[in-house]
This record gives C-alpha cells, structure tokens and sequence, in this order.
C-alpha cells in the first residue's frame, strides 16, 4: 500500500497539480469515497482569487471613482469663474450663462454616479473627465491672459534703464576712465533730464568731482570732440544714432571707455479717464529705433496715431514720417527739428509734439520696438500683405510685387523701407499701416488663436502701455457682446522733401518732410469726423490743391501757415538760415557740483582746448560747412500721385534705414 501512495504523489505533480501534504493527500482519500475527485478541490483557491479581483469593479469602487471625478469638476470649474471674476472679459450675460452651464454638467456628472446602471455612470466619469482637460486648459489660458495684461499696463513701478557713454577720439591715450581724472567732460545738459544722475555715478567711480563743459546741442557736442576743444565727452546712447546722422563714422573715429548706466522711472502720462466703450479715444503707437529691452528715451521711427470711436465702429489708422519738421513744446521754443528726435526726451514729449501738431489730446500710447514687431508677427506664425511693387530694401531683402507671406524680420524690414521709393518716408507710412493691419487679420482669424499663448508671451516682453487693464478688458468685452464690425480708415500727413536746421544737433542741416498746411488740415477734418461720429471720409491732397507750408509757431497753441503768395518770401528764409557764421564755442566752463555752481577757473587738463568759451553765444549755428545742398528750388512743388504710383519727391536722404 505504501508503494501505491508514493506513485500517486508523483503522477499528480507530473500533471501539473498541486503537491499535497500528507495530510492533505490523506484528506483527499477519504474525499474521494464521497465521491469528490481531488482535481476539483484543487481548481477552488483559483475561484476565489478570481472573485477578488472583480471586486475592483464593484458598484460601490465605480461610485467613488466617480464622485471623486465630480468632486474634482466642482473645484476646476469654481477656480476657472474665480479667473473670469478677475479677467472680467465676459459681459454678464455671458457670465450667467457660464455659471449656469458648469454648475449644471458638475451636478448632472455627480447625479449619474447614484444610479445603478453601470454605463450610465461610465458615461458620466468620462464626460466629467473631459470638463475637467477643457476646464484646465481654460484656467491656463486666462491665468496667461491676465499675467501679460498685469505686466503691460503696470507703471506704477516701470523704469528705465538709461545708458551714457563716456567717450574719447581714437588716437586719445586714455584706455580707461582713470585716465581721463583731470579731463574736462563734455556734456550736453540743456537736452538730458538724467545727466545729473549719471555724473554722480562717474564721480563715484572717479572718486572725485569732475569738471563739466556744457553745450547746447549734441551736434555741438560731438564737433567740439572732433576739433579737440574737449578731450572726452559723456552722452545719452539714445543720441548715438542722432550723431551719426551728422558723422557716419563715429563708431570708428571714438572709443568708447566706459558705459554707466543710470535707473530713471518711466513716463507715464495717464490721460485716460473716460469710459473706453462709449468715448472716442486717441492711441499714439511709437515704434522705436532699437533693439532689445524696450526704453522710453529713443528715437521713434514709428509715429502712428490710433483714434477710435466704440460708438460708430470706426478706426482712423494715421500715420506721420518720422522725419515731420515740428516743434518739441517746452523744448525747442520756436526752432524745430524731426519729429523722430522727440522719443529722445521721452514718452511724455512726444505725445505733447503729436497733441501740439493736430490740436487733439492723445489719452493713451502702446510703446514697442525693433524686437517688438520681430517677435509678435513670429508668434502668431507670419502676416500676409499685398506688395505694390517689387523692390529690395537697403538691407539686401528682396520683395516681390504680389501676395506675399512675411516672417518677424522679413516683416520689419518692410515696414522700415523708404530709400527703395520715390515717395520715400510716405511709402514706408503706409507699409507700417499695411503690417498693423495684418496683424490685426492674423489675430483675428482662427489660426491666431492657435498662437495664442506665444503671443501672450512675446507681449510681455515687448509691449508697455499707459491704458489701463480694465480699459483694455472692456474693450474686449464690448467686442464680445455686439461683436462689431469696425470700419478702418487709414491716412498720412504730408509733406516735401527738403533739408533744415535741426534743433538736437546744433541747427546743422538735415533731410526732413516740411509739413503741408492743407495736409495738415486734412488730418484734422478727419478727427474730427471721427470724434462727432460722421463717416470718416479720406482727405489727400489732390491736384491744385494749397500746397503751402506749415512754419514755425509764433507760440504754443499750434502753428501758423502761409499761403501761396508767400512761398517765394519762405524759401528765401530757409536759404539765409543757413549762412551763419561758425559755430566757436559753447557755455562758459563749469565746475560740477550738486548745486550747480560756476567755476571760472582756466581748465587745467586740456592744453588743446585752445578756445575759450564764452559767456554769451549763439545758439543757432550749423557745423563747418557754411554752403550746404540748396532745398529744392520749386515753390509750389508737384501734386503727389495717387497711392498706388509712388510720388516725385525725394525720400529723404542721409539717414540710415
């Protein structure tokens, strides 16, 4: 019997089943004389583990999977109105009509998780799921919306970052500011706000106090480093490009020894008080001429005003040449230069230019620049315009004549190009014009909203305004509650091709666009048919109309004009101006000190500083040259063409792009 035993031990392990114990096998023996088999016994632990597992699934892990899943819809969709709240984008209807909504799903996602029937509470966990992706997306979008918003319209705490470069001729032995310790500086204060701020910082890294030569112009600035009557000079690097329009060589004939930088807090100007959606209202956008971190001290190469009226729907997109011969109020007095030179004296100067030339309060601007207009057209993937005609810009970029689908560069080189057309700074107005626009169509179209998020982005690094963010979201919500058609008019302040004194380089000649008074009436006609409500209607100067020149204003409360009778007399003006004697010399020296006393004292460092400054000079003087290019001889000059030719006056030569 024993021997019978042993085989069955073994012919049940060869089958695969389970080896017994010994009492097991004993167990299973008698088992078997009920008649159970001991393969059946063995299968029931397999059952049991079965029925383990397909508890996991049971109606009451179904429900709380599900009710957690409801749980979790309440709390995305509470923060997602939290955001709404704040954003106040929607119009209330539309607010109501959200509350309504998600309360609704959240509740309907929890009711199916009470009933018994598993699909229905299937349903609901995946519907309930879903909300909570849409939802969160949601939440990242407005949390995105509401940063940039908070980074662009905050001021309250917005600086500059100004940067003055001390600077020697090439051949000078000073290598370093130690150097130059018993140097004259030269600098030029009647035109800085900040340079007081920054000669602290140089006598801090001098340990000493230096002595100041002022001028009157950064034109008088540079020249007098040129002929050697001063041995260093410290300057604003916004004026770099205003000197180079009289010296094209400067970066290779000074050398630069140290840079201070000086923290300044930014203009500002809050005008706007008034509701957005229901007062017509001006935006004055300024492009300037730099790349990099945004400033408010630069020169603007972009003059565009904005006016909009949320009543009639109408947009009046106008464009001024940067090279406009205009006054700077409280600046130039009765002198003036290009309008580009006002960015150098900041925000708040060139918006009193703009309100000075057209006699309309400007109650908002939009500061971007170069990197601005690269960025946003990159992040929203390109704009498309209609080229009129093919040329190849001064920078080597070629554009054909047609339909064509511009990238960030491709783009600002387009709406920087004057030297390829005729017309010249007229063309390059209604360029920039066309690029906003497309802007505009690409933000607006369904593929915009794609590149939402790296819009935001390239925003809040590249844009600052004065509006404030509750003006900018009723905007938006007005848009979304009537959804609008706006009717865009775009137009240009003309005028002619000439050369004139300019008041920031020390009344050398330059090219600028003499304004036309007619053009300039025009352009008010226009606001104030926007202003009233009227159907803006667009004025150019046609053929026989007054092409008479704006002049200089008698005071501050606009400009005067002359009429055609008058020109011959006007060009006679502008030919003697520039027959004055040679600019000698500037202020009398001055000792620096924070209370800005004189000191007479000769000038102990600076041998070749040969000619003495004297007390009282003029300050109306042009550079060496005493016989410059003639303006053109024509005294009433041709009617421009129309838009789609480009005109015959000149483009405004001896400038860079």
């Amino acid at each position: 019997m024993d021997n019978s035993n042993d085989i069955e031990i073994i012919e049940l392990d060869i089958m695969g089943g389970d080896s017994l114990k010994p009492e097991e096998k004993n167990n299973d023996s008698h088992s078997s004389g009920n008649g159970h088999s001991g393969k059946n016994n063995s299968k029931r632990p397999k059952k049991k583990s079965s029925r383990k597992g397909s508890s996991q699934f049971s109606p009451k892990g179904r429900y709380i999977a599900g009710l957690a899943i409801g749980i979790a819809l309440a709390v995305i969709a509470i923060v997602f109105l939290i955001y709404l709240f704040i954003l106040d984008i929607l119009p209330i209807g539309y607010l109501i009509a959200a509350i309504i909504v998600l309360c609704g799903l959240t509740a309907a996602v929890i009711y199916t998780q009470r009933q018994k029937r598993s699909k229905l509470q299937l349903a609901g966990m995946i519907v309930g799921g879903l909300l909570c992706i849409v939802l969160g997306f949601g939440i990242f979008y407005l949390h995105k919306t509401n940063e940039m918003l908070d980074k662009i319209t905050d001021n309250t705490e917005s600086y500059d970052i100004i940067t003055y470069n001390v600077a020697v001729l090439k051949d000078d032995p000073a290598e370093k500011l130690e150097d130059t310790k018993n140097y004259k500086f030269g600098i030029c204060k009647n035109l800085d706000k900040t340079i007081d701020s920054a000669l602290e910082e140089l006598n801090k890294e001098m340990g000493t106090t230096v002595k100041t030569t002022n001028y009157d112009s950064i034109g008088h600035l540079a020249e007098a480093l040129y002929k050697k009557q001063i041995k260093v000079i410290i300057y604003n690097d916004s004026f770099t490009s205003t000197i180079e329009e009289g010296y094209e060589n400067w970066d290779k004939d000074v050398r630069i020894i140290k840079v201070i930088t000086v923290k300044k807090k930014a203009d500002t100007k809050p005008k706007g008080t008034a509701d957005v959606t229901k007062n017509p209202f001006i935006v004055y956008i300024s492009g300037s001429d730099q790349y990099g971190e945004l400033s408010m001290t630069s020169r603007s190469d972009v003059n565009m005003l904005v006016a909009v009226n949320p009543v009639s729907h109408q947009v009046l997109l106008l464009s001024t040449p940067r090279d406009y011969y205009v006054t700077f109020p409280g600046i130039t007095g009765d002198e003036r230069d290009k309008l580009t030179h006002a960015g150098i004296y900041g925000m708040d100067e060139q918006i009193d230019t703009m309100e000075n030339l057209y006699g309309y309060e400007i109650e908002y601007y939009v500061k971007v620049n170069f990197s601005s207009l690269i960025e946003i057209v990159d992040a929203i993937g390109g704009v498309t315009i209609e080229n009129e005609f093919a040329f190849t810009s001064v920078d080597g970029y070629y554009y054909p004549e047609g339909t064509l689908d511009l990238d960030g560069t491709y783009a600002l080189h387009y709406a920087r190009e004057r030297h390829a057309f005729q017309d010249g700074d007229f063309a390059r107005g209604r360029h920039q014009q066309q690029i906003i626009v497309a802007i505009m169509d690409k933000l607006f179209s369904s593929t915009g909203m794609t590149k939402y998020t790296a819009l935001t982005d390239a925003l809040e690094n590249c844009a600052v305004t004065n509006m404030a963010k509750s003006d900018i979201t009723a905007i938006i919500k007005m848009q979304l509650a009537d959804s609008p058609h706006w009717e865009i008019t775009s137009a240009q302040a003309e005028g002619d091709s000439m050369y004139q004194p300019c008041f920031v380089v020390g009344n050398s000649l330059l090219s600028v666009t003499m304004p036309y008074y007619k053009s300039i009436e025009n352009v008010k006609i226009m606001l104030a048919q926007l202003v009233s409500g009227e159907k803006v209607t667009k004025l150019q100067l046609q053929e026989g109309d007054d092409y008479s020149y704006v002049v200089s204003p008698k005071n501050t409360d606009g400009y005067s004009f002359i009429g055609e009778d008058e020109e011959e007399e006007m060009e006679i003006e502008v030919e003697t101006t520039t027959e004055a004697e040679e600019y000698e010399g500037g202020e009398e020296d001055t000792y620096y000190e924070e209370g800005g006393e004189e000191d007479t004292t000769p000038y102990e460092g600076g041998e070749e500083d040969t000619t003495p400054y004297e007390e009282e000079t003029t300050t109306e003087a042009p550079p060496e040259e005493t016989t410059p290019e003639a303006p053109p001889e024509e005294t009433t000059p041709e009617a421009p063409p129309e838009e789609t030719t480009p005109a015959e006056d000149g483009g405004g030569e001896g400038e860079e792009p």
